[in-house]
């Protein structure tokens, strides 16, 4: 868990939070033994056992323990604690240089004091063979004294040459993504060199490109390369030269080629060290306090003349600036960046503002997952309050707002203000769009799309679904905002990506098939098909397509269960981003505190989710996603020999099995998006029996001990979904376990077939409720503050639900007749925080349970500038 104030981490009592960010959470701590104030550094819950953020964590502890220089913060130790590690600082008072510049430029002396203090730092990292890497006015304390302090040292790489002593290459981060060529970007975008934003090899050059850009930054006030958006921070760095005519007229020109050694482009003509600059610095500043009676510059003597030549100089810049501006966009080189993202939220959650500054995202706030903001020209995000439980975040045309649903209900936070916003009932929306004319379409799992004001007020019918058609669902809007593009799953004859007008009925398919897809402004779709991302160019009337698919990237993350959903965002200022894995899981069985006490399958390149255990414990039936495939796994409880059941290209969905183990009911959705139900032989044997085949989507949650009836999840268009007891045997017809205009979506029978639990959203969020079967009685409500995916003890004593942050709960459960009287819930353990609402299963006894768990996290996000079509 994260630290908290007042708490101890061995012998340090934990102080306040001093700041967070990708490289860990510092907070102010104190030494009990030694009684002096330290900086405590920890990695995030959420990446706390990543080894790509350890092997960091560990880079920098022994890049700190090489250094012992009075401008660099020093390491005092490492503490572990629970299998915890923390780095022990130096703590340092003071203000960043971040701070400082906020009150705008510094005057030369300052600025030239604070430079060689920087350089005596950089020059002794790169004596020991280090480069930081992030050097930034950020990471520069200035003490109250005016001492310089150099921190964070998370992204620092050795190097090696002839005067850097011998290291271990292991040390040494990788770059390039392997496979793809795309560079992984480390540091901050307005402070990388040309050859960090290519994600080409660095050296300590690096350093001296950042440290020209803090010198610069220090006396103009201003970015040497900042822009609004990262592509146009990334193509400044690449393709623009600073604007040394923002300097300071005062500046001398000794500092001014400083500045232009320390910022050339190419690494090569670049001042190899810093040692050279400190030196140059060194001597501009012994001037300036020799020079009290120099001479004044011609045009600071002929103040008439100096505004003619300024005036020349300005209409002359104005007409580079106007070249350079046209010039600048068709030019811009394509680029690929990787960014590492928080990997405590779901890999789909992310959307890209169109404006293309910020992306929204998932991740932890206070624990349970929220959205959080982040802006490119920031280094870290902000948690946006209200957000707890939302999905399928999407942004206003201006950007300046996040739509997003959240208990069943569309929801908008406007980021000026902070607020959250209620608009309309939205249940089981899967992706929304808000257009110009301040509409958003919005689609749900099944049924057409809806259209309602980006103010709140009546839902209204954006489609209607064709013969054969189960779903119209990813929204999208063309450039006039009137009309869309959209996806529509069912039978093969009918379902594609469709253009569609909010002003007249009527739908044009554009693409036949099953795509996830995205709209690259002005006139490209893109097409995730077969795994791979493509471009086909739209004709200029959007009513069909022209020319060849164009690739884009080789493999892209499609979601495993809801068809026409990647993990894919284009924004209108022509970005893309996307992820290409969602992570490692495997299966482990856990005690009643958490605690892994056995793995049941070994982490590999697959994913493991909706585990089901017989009731006699014997058997699990689980869905496993494989080189792209998903599809039904059987495996033994004990020994873990896991065989494939269900083959194909269609998605398997949910698997229950019968009291023994032998028979498997399960999902498919051969419609693509539309659920129907089969049963076979556990052992593969035999064929498939279809149980369930029709216009709605229906899901298997458990077959009844006595192998009677399989209950079934089953959403219509009017109320949501149901619970169904489908009956295996022509011995009498389906019937309603449930039927109310609220979700009921996941149900269990007790042991002895008497009773179910399920859960429903009646109350306004999902709560956890008991009530008899076959003949429904009064329901009675178990979970209180949340409660999902209930699950019963075999002896049907003790039933577990989960609640919103994830925690197992268990309750005691007690009959009389035909009165039911369950316990206070208790907590017993927190599912990991990338599987918050998965299915589990309790062992027999209740002592264990059966979890999937994240073996490695997912990949970082990727992002694409300045893509286009080739000539």
């Amino acid at each position: 868990m994260s630290l908290t104030a007042g708490s101890t981490f061995g012998a340090y009592l934990v102080g306040p939070l001093l700041g967070a960010g990708g490289m860990g959470e510092v907070y102010q701590a104190r030494d009990t033994r030694l009684g002096r104030s330290v900086a405590l550094k920890v990695l995030p819950d959420a990446v706390a056992h990543d080894p790509d953020r350890l092997a960091r964590f560990s880079r920098e502890a022994q890049a700190l323990a090489s250094l012992n220089h009075p401008r660099i913060a020093q390491i005092y130790g490492l503490e572990e604690v629970e299998s915890r590690t923390a780095l022990v600082l130096e703590l340092v008072e003071g203000p960043t240089l971040a701070d400082r510049l906020l009150r705008g430029p510094l005057p030369l002396d300052e600025a030239l004091a604070i430079a060689t203090q920087i350089a005596e730092a950089l020059e002794a990292a790169h004596d020991a063979g280090i480069v930081h890497r992030d050097l930034k006015p950020a990471n520069l304390k200035i003490t109250d004294a005016g001492s310089v302090k150099v921190l964070d040292f998370g992204l620092a790489k050795i190097y090696f040459d002839e005067a850097a002593p011998a290291r271990d290459p292991s040390l040494s981060p990788t770059i390039t993504a392997a496979g793809t060529g795309a560079g992984v970007i480390v540091g901050t975008a307005a402070y990388m060199s040309p050859e960090q934003a290519r994600g080409s090899r660095v050296d300590k050059r690096a350093d001296v490109w950042a440290f020209g850009c803090v010198l610069f930054e220090m006396l103009t006030g201003r970015r040497a390369f900042g822009a609004d958006t990262l592509p146009d921070t990334v193509v400044r760095v690449l393709t623009v030269e600073p604007d040394l005519q923002t300097l300071p007229r005062s500046t001398p020109p000794a500092l001014v080629s400083v500045l232009k050694r320390c910022l050339h482009k190419d690494a090569s003509r670049r001042l190899r060290d810093i040692a050279d600059a400190r030196l140059q610095i060194e001597d501009v500043a012994g001037g300036i306090s020799t020079a009290s009676g120099a001479t004044s510059p011609w045009y600071a003597r002929h103040p008439g003349v100096g505004w003619v030549v300024a005036a020349v100089l300005a209409l002359i810049i104005l007409a580079i600036a106007t070249v350079a501006m046209r010039r600048e966009r068709p030019d811009a080189p394509a680029l690929r960046l990787s960014f590492l993202t928080p990997r405590s939220g779901n890999a789909f959650k992310f959307a890209l503002s169109p404006d293309g500054r910020s992306v929204v995202y998932e991740d932890l706030i206070d624990g349970l997952p929220g959205l959080w903001v982040r802006s490119f020209d920031q280094e870290d995000g902000r948690p946006l309050a209200g957000t707890v439980g939302a999905d399928a975040p999407f942004w206003s045309p201006d950007s300046r707002s996040i739509g997003f649903v959240a208990d069943g209900v569309l929801k908008r936070i406007d980021l000026g203000a902070g607020f959250v916003r209620t608009l309309a009932p939205a249940a089981n929306m899967r992706k929304a769009k808000w257009g110009s004319g301040n509409t958003i379409l919005f689609g749900a799992s099944a049924g057409p799309l809806y259209r309602v004001s980006a103010d709140g007020g009546q839902v209204t019918q954006a489609t209607t679904l064709l013969p054969g058609q189960s779903s119209h669902r990813m929204p999208q809007f063309l450039p006039d905002g009137e009309r869309f593009l959209f996806v529509s799953t069912g039978t093969a004859d009918v379902r594609g990506i469709y253009v569609a007008d909010l002003r007249r009925p009527g739908m044009h398919r554009l693409v036949e098939g099953d795509h996830a897809f995205d709209f690259l402004a002005p006139s490209h779709l893109l097409l995730v098909k077969d795994g791979a991302l493509w471009a086909q160019r739209l004709n200029a009337t959007y009513t069909g397509i022209e020319g060849s698919m164009l690739p884009v990237a080789p493999h892209v993350l499609v979601h495993s269960t809801n068809n026409g959903h990647a993990a894919l965002s284009a924004s209108a200022a022509g970005s893309i981003a996307y992820r290409t894995s969602a992570g490692q899981t495997q299966l482990v069985w856990v005690d009643r505190t958490g605690r892994e006490v056995a793995a049941l399958t070994d982490a590999d390149d697959t994913q493991w989710d909706n585990v089901f255990l017989s009731l006699d414990g014997g058997t699990v039936a689980a869905r496993r996603t494989l080189n792209g495939n998903t599809d039904v796994w059987i495996l033994d409880a004990l020994r873990a020999q896991p065989r494939r059941l269900t083959f194909g290209s269609t998605i398997e969905g949910e698997a229950v099995l019968s009291r023994d183990g032998r028979r498997v009911v399960y999902a498919s959705d051969p419609k693509a998006g539309l659920w129907d139900v089969y049963e076979r032989a556990a052992d593969g044997t035999g064929l498939d029996t279809v149980l369930i085949e029709g216009p709605e989507n229906e899901s298997p949650r458990d077959v009844s001990p006595d192998g009677r009836y399989v209950l079934v999840a089953k959403q219509s268009g009017t109320t949501d979904y149901d619970l169904w007891a489908l009956p295996l045997g022509d011995h009498e017809k389906p019937f309603a376990v449930t039927t109310t205009p609220f979700a009921e979506m996941m149900g269990r029978f007790s042991p002895d077939g008497t009773l179910v639990a399920f859960d429903s959203n009646e109350t306004g969020q999902f709560e956890t409720f008991v009530q008899s079967f076959p003949r429904p009685g009064p329901k009675v409500q178990v979970s209180k503050g949340g409660g999902r995916i209930p699950r019963w003890r075999t002896d049907g004593k003790e039933l577990y639900f989960l609640t919103t942050d994830g925690t197992v709960m268990a309750s005691s459960v007690e009959r009389s007749g035909s009165n039911v009287t369950t316990g206070t819930p208790r907590p017993l353990f927190r599912l990991p925080v990338l599987q918050r609402f998965v299915w589990y299963a309790p062992s027999v006894d209740g002592e264990r349970f059966l979890i999937p768990k994240v073996a490695s996290a997912d990949s970082p996000l990727t992002i694409v500038l300045n893509w286009k079509p080739p000539q």
